[in-house]
């Protein structure tokens, strides 16, 4: 060792100041690290530094603290001279030393310039290492938090319900004129969806008919939603849901394709009592972990379609920060079928006094019995698949036919009564191939109800 040379802390700064910027509040903030012991036994003398690169308060008060213990260390510096095999070490790598003569039992430096002299042998110039970037800082100022900055980037809605609108939506929607002026044939379509995360705003709704360019049509808002929590059959009316919203009795509701009013709620059992099949819908079986939609709340691009037509729709989620690019949101599709001018299926369906069954028994007979429905006067209100006649609507009769399993029709009728004595009887000693399908359906100038109820009947043959 040819020399050494300890830096003088007397002057050193015993506080520093790192200037940061935070990306999130597009603001420059400060941090400030202290050498308490040095303060008061020489007075503040104070250092700022910017780092505009530097993006949380957390890594800013590491720096700070790295800073300051490095100017504040009385940095040790030795020149050292070394044979050839010095010429492994290169600028900035780090070596140990340890010099008992001058009370340096063991020092790790730090390469800071190298020289190659006449001799061969190689000058090193090192500086102790005091650069080491600690995890941890203690700060006089504003402490670093948990606190994670929003993610506001926009993703792609995953859960959308596509429906064509039936008639007391548009009853209610439209004035009398307008809905007077909407053609047979023609429908509009309603969409429901879910936000894909809690700071998705709303979506633009992009819509097209088949064959057509997409455009833009309006703003929608998201449908409030939740889950099923249990199976339900055809006739349950009490339920368990999980559901951040808070529905109110009235409310409409739609579980997969079918429609129901909510007649009451338990908050703390979070049940609701619900009355089913209402509208134009049948009441069928659903499954646990059913999406749950508030029906009354969806959105539509008021673009009339004819029966037949496929009509494409792309949801844009929107956050605070930016828009879903078009090309990469995927695309829903649904088919007209003039829904809104069919007419309603019957309710309160049962076979020998069994409501709406799965399954038919054996019976001496077979007595299908249903309630009329009114499409016009319904539009107002929702009712139930259990009320009583409301109606019929002018010109509604009922098909009613019994297939065998090829679908060939063995017996079929038209009727405007609400009573049917099926003329059928159960064969004992009869097989697979004597097993029938019950089928029933309104009729109203040629459209047929949206739904149709179908039962299994028991093995046997038509009377007659």
């Amino acid at each position: 060792m040819q020399d050494d040379d300890s830096a003088s802390i007397d002057a050193a700064p015993n506080e520093v100041a790192v200037t940061y910027h935070n990306p999130v509040t597009n603001e420059d903030a400060e941090v400030r690290a202290q050498n308490l012991a040095s303060i008061q036994a020489v007075g503040l003398i104070s250092s700022t530094t910017d780092y505009k690169a530097l993006p949380t308060h957390d890594l800013a008060a590491r720096v700070a603290q790295r800073d300051l213990e490095t100017s504040v260390a009385g940095i040790t510096r030795l020149v050292i001279k070394f044979d050839r095999r010095g010429g492994m070490l290169e600028p900035a790598s780090c070596f140990r030393v340890s010099l008992p003569d001058r009370d340096i039992g063991n020092i790790i430096l730090r390469v800071g310039k190298i020289e190659e002299q006449d001799d061969g042998a190689f000058l090193i110039t090192g500086v102790q290492d005091v650069f080491g970037f600690s995890s941890t800082s203690y700060s006089s100022s504003q402490q670093g938090s948990e606190w994670v900055a929003p993610d506001k980037s926009v993703n792609i809605v995953t859960d959308v319900k596509l429906i064509e609108l039936p008639y007391a939506i548009l009853a209610g929607t439209l004035s009398a004129a307008d809905l007077a002026y909407v053609h047979e044939t023609a429908g509009y379509i309603g969409v429901m969806a879910t936000a894909p995360s809690s700071l998705s705003i709303n979506y633009l709704l992009q819509s097209r008919a088949q064959g057509a360019d997409f455009t833009t049509k309006n703003q929608g808002d998201w449908t409030p939603s939740g889950q099923l929590l249990t199976t339900i059959d055809r006739l349950t009316t009490t339920f368990e849901i999980d559901s951040d919203y808070l529905p109110k009795v009235g409310n409409g509701i739609m579980i997969d394709d079918e429609i129901m009013r909510i007649d009451a709620i338990d908050i703390e059992n979070r049940t609701i009592t619900v009355g089913r099949g209402c509208l134009d819908t049948l009441p069928t079986n659903h499954y646990s972990g059913s999406i749950i939609r508030l029906y009354d709340n969806l959105d539509t691009d008021n673009i009339e379609y004819m029966s037949g037509e496929k009509v494409d729709v792309k949801l844009l989620t929107q956050t605070s920060a930016d828009t879903l690019d078009e090309n990469i949101a995927p695309i829903e599709s649904i088919v007209m079928s003039h829904r809104q001018i069919r007419p309603y299926l019957p309710g309160k369906i049962a076979i020998n006094n069994m409501l709406y069954p799965d399954e038919i028994a054996k019976s001496d007979k077979y007595v299908l019995t249903f309630a009329h429905r009114d499409r016009v006067m319904q539009s107002d209100r929702l009712i139930d698949c259990m009320a009583d006649n409301i109606g019929p609507e002018p010109g509604t009769t009922y098909h009613i036919e019994v297939t065998d399993l090829s679908h060939n029709i063995i017996w079929q009728i038209n009727t405007s009564n609400t009573s049917i004595e099926l003329p059928y009887l159960s064969d004992d000693n009869a097989d697979t191939d004597d097993i029938h399908v019950l089928t029933l359906y309104s009729l109203r100038n040629g459209y047929e109800s949206l739904n149709r109820f179908i039962v299994q009947l028991p093995a046997g043959h038509i009377n007659g």
